[in-house]
Parts: C-alpha cells; structure tokens; sequence
C-alpha cells in the first residue's frame, strides 16, 4: 500500500502547487490599438455592429476559414450573437454584443468553452475628424483557474498584439473600398417620391447666411400653421431651387408639408408633382450635409440622371427630442427626370 500513498503525496504536492500557482498567477491581460481610417464612421460602423460583417475581417477568419458559424438575434442590436466551431486555434464558444452607441461604440464579450474555458471583452471606439475615424480597438482577456496558470509562461497579450493589428488592417482596407464604392459612404436609393404641398416662406440670399434662415423662418411657419389651423402630414424641409457659388447666393425655402389642395390667400404653398427620386439618409447636422450632396451629384454625373428642382432635405429628427447631432436624420432628396 505504501505505493497509494505515494501517489496520493504526490497529487497532494502538485494540487498544492497548481494552488500556489494559480494564486500568483494574473488572471486577466489587455490590449489597445488604434488605427486611422479614411472612410467616415458610418461605414466603418457598419462592418464593427454586426457580427455577420464583423467576421470578414476579424483575425478569426484567418485561423479556420471552414468554421462553423451561427447567428442568432437581430443584427446589429444589443443580445445578437454568433456562435462558432472551429479547430483547435479558435475553438468553441459564444459571442455577443452587449453595448452600443450608433457610429461611436461596440463593446461585445467572448465566451470561450473549449479549448478552455476563458472569456474576452472587447471594445471599440470611433472618433470622426474630418472625414476620417479613429478606431480605437481593446480588449480584456480572463482566464479562470486553474487556466490563468499558463499565463506565467505565455504571455497572451503579446501574442494578441499582432492580431488585433492585423484585424485594423484589414477592417481599414474594407471600409476605405466600399467608401470609395458608394459615394463617400452613402448609400442611394431610388424612391418614389409622392406629390407634396408644402406651406413655405421663400428666399435669396447669400451662400454663407443660409443656415440662418432656418431659424426664423421654421418658426414663422408654425405661428401660420397654430393661426390659420393647419395640420401638418411630415418633417420640416428645407427646398433649394438654385445654387449659385459663383454669385455667392442662393433661391430657397423652408416648408411643413400639409395636407394636398391646401389654397389660401393668407399662406404660400407650393405643390410638387409626384416623380421618381434619389434618397440619402444623412444622420448630422444640416451644416454637415454637404458630402451627402456631393455623392447625389458624383452619382447623377456617373449615371447621366438630371435632377429636377427643387432638391428637398427633410429634417426628421425634432433636435429638441434628440439632443445627439449624430443621430438626427436628413433626408436628402434629388428628383430626377
């Protein structure tokens, strides 16, 4: 029997090491790199919140590009998930997203079951200058015990580094090609835009004081609608019949739908027949929008389309609700011949 005994000091002396061990070992590493992207951030937003996209240029695809992937919930969201099998590199676990702020961050958390169990935050940050966005990628890697014991001997946050680089990289490379691809990021949709009458207050007046007469002239719009009772059927909207750089001056009116056949001496109205259009959602300030112009006109260049004044911005978000300027939309509508 003296042989048990051996063996039972034995697993005694290595459960106590594996104790002691465990005790000194860290459990957690971290990691954080950035990159500068020369694509605004709502295109690189879109390839970070979901995780179908998010798989194209994780370093993950690298390590097994047979792995099984499945996703749940809707995409996008906060509590989607991606659930894979791979080989022994990637192995076996859950992702989820736990967090978002649209355009700003993604924060998600990894749930490794095999080959061990371990467990990765990640988090990623986007700041827009310029027409550019800082992605700014870190994570935070928890090992449990006993499985923080190999941390002694491999330093995981090294082997990370080159990784998440690598992951920068190519999230860079994709989000600058579809830039390029979908002028400047935006996405255009052909509507069909239906026959409007407005009430407006119309305008010349020089390029650079435009923005100011939105002011006023929303709220003359709306002491006339409170005043002669008119209910309104959609967002303000700002109407540009001409845009003349060279002059420096600019034909314009702000509007509030209402309902067709509206005809009283007391307002103006201008009504618009139904056509075909081009929409670009913009989310921003109405200041901000002038790339979003500059696509629809790269894009009826390209497609040899004529615009049809006037070209309408339909300011949908009440700014008073929604304090956030990334997330007030502008609908920036062309009509087209």
């Amino acid at each position: 029997m003296k042989w048990i005994r051996v063996i039972v000091i034995i697993i005694a002396i290595i459960l106590v090491i594996m104790l002691i061990l465990g005790f000194v070992a860290p459990k957690e590493y971290k990691v954080s790199r950035e990159i500068l992207i020369d694509a605004p951030s709502n295109i690189v937003f879109n390839h970070i919140s979901s995780l179908r996209r998010m798989y194209a240029w994780h370093p993950m695809a690298e390590k097994d590009s047979v792995a099984i992937f499945e996703f749940k919930g809707m995409e996008g969201t906060v509590g989607s998930q991606m659930e894979w099998r791979g080989n022994s590199m990637i192995g076996t676990g859950i992702r989820e997203i736990r967090n978002i702020e649209v355009q700003t961050r993604v924060a998600t958390v990894m749930r490794y079951s095999a080959p061990w169990e371990s467990r990765i935050d990640d988090e990623f940050i986007l700041l827009e200058e310029d027409g550019q966005c800082l992605v700014r990628w870190s994570l935070i890697g928890t090992h449990p015990f006993p499985f923080n014991i190999r941390m002694l001997f491999l330093d995981l946050g090294e082997k990370a580094d080159p990784e998440i680089s690598f992951g920068l990289e190519k999230l860079k490379s994709l989000s600058e090609s579809e830039y390029l691809e979908k002028y400047r990021g935006y996405e255009l949709e052909e509507v069909d835009y239906r026959s409007t009458t407005y009430i407006v207050l119309e305008d010349s007046l020089s390029v650079e004081n435009y923005h100011d007469f939105f002011g006023w002239a929303f709220d003359s719009l709306r002491k006339q609608l409170t005043e002669f009772e008119i209910e309104v059927s959609g967002a303000p909207c700002g109407l540009f019949y001409e845009w003349n750089e060279d002059g420096g001056w600019i034909k314009l009116a702000a509007g509030f739908p209402v309902a067709p056949g509206l005809d009283r001496d007391s307002v103006q109205t201008l009504s618009l027949p139904r056509s075909k259009a081009l929409l670009i959602n913009y989310y921003g300030t109405k200041q901000g929008s002038e790339e979003a112009h500059i696509a629809m006109e790269a894009y009826l260049a390209d497609n040899e389309l004529r615009a049809v004044a006037p070209v309408i911005e339909e300011y949908v978000t009440d700014p008073y609700i929604e304090p956030d300027t990334s997330k007030w939309l502008v609908r920036v509508i062309y009509k087209i011949e």
